[in-house]
């Protein structure tokens, strides 16, 4: 179990508790010690240096001003500035051999092109902040992560981390990106796009829902299984090939 809490001007007091308590009463157990991001930075620091010390990062002084005007992506505009100091300036990576496609266990070959994916990507913020890809990428390879799963909105950094991995001479997990449950807006159901809390008290409706929205198919006497029964159920008969390829809209937001 891994909390990622690096982020903390983002972050909402009692939130790591909310999830876990949650993922608790989902049924959703843990067969080690909670690792927090937060106890870890002396760890990123390590790979970090690594990195720059083989010439795979660069000083960027640009503001947020600047990249939007820029099309919202790095241009680049710093890496052949050699005399930028270490201080006031983020830390972004320089690829050797950019990566545009890989293999998903759901999808199959995902491709991109080189502008879609922004290869200078932050590793460090000004304020001194880690970003989420170098420490993920950390936490992964170190606690021998071996799958992937999460939601199509992060297929974009998967090239990235994928770079990382091979900076690291680390070998990645494979990677499956499922469906995102959206609103009538198009808009994930998510604390960012104010949807409402998941359900604590009552969880086995919702995780019902979850499990159909995912293309699985559920027997009858689904109603009278306790969470325990329903999870084991869903892992001995689980069929990714049932899984929906796009995001669906869910009429119950």
């Amino acid at each position: 179990m891994r909390i990622e809490d690096i982020d903390p001007p983002r972050e909402v007091s009692g939130a790591s508790d909310l999830i876990l308590k949650a993922l608790e009463v989902y049924g959703m157990h843990w067969d080690s010690e909670v690792c927090y991001q937060s106890q870890r930075i002396g760890v990123y620091e390590e790979y970090l240096q690594q990195l720059i010390d083989t010439g795979s990062s660069i000083n960027c002084d640009c503001t947020r001003t600047m990249i939007k005007q820029s099309g919202g992506i790095y241009s680049g505009f710093c890496i052949d500035r050699k005399l930028l100091p270490s201080s006031n300036t983020s830390i972004r990576f320089k690829p050797v051999s950019p990566i545009t496609s890989f293999h998903d266990q759901l999808l199959g070959k995902v491709k991109f092109s080189a502008k879609e994916i922004e290869q200078n990507f932050v590793l460090k913020r000004k304020d001194g902040l880690f970003a989420y890809q170098l420490a993920v990428v950390v936490d992964d390879w170190q606690q021998q992560i071996t799958e992937v799963v999460r939601g199509v909105d992060l297929l974009d950094s998967t090239p990235k981390q994928l770079q990382l991995f091979n900076c690291f001479q680390a070998s990645p997990p494979d990677y499956f990106h499922h469906p995102l449950v959206v609103d009538r807006g198009d808009l994930k159901l998510s604390k960012q796009n104010k949807a409402e809390a998941i359900i604590i008290d009552n969880p086995l409706p919702t995780l019902v829902k979850a499990i159909q929205f995912l293309g699985q198919e559920l027997p009858p006497s689904v109603e009278y299984a306790s969470i325990e029964e329903l999870i084991r159920y869903s892992i001995k008969n689980w069929n990714p090939a049932s899984m929906p390829n796009l995001h669906l809209e869910n009429d119950n937001p």
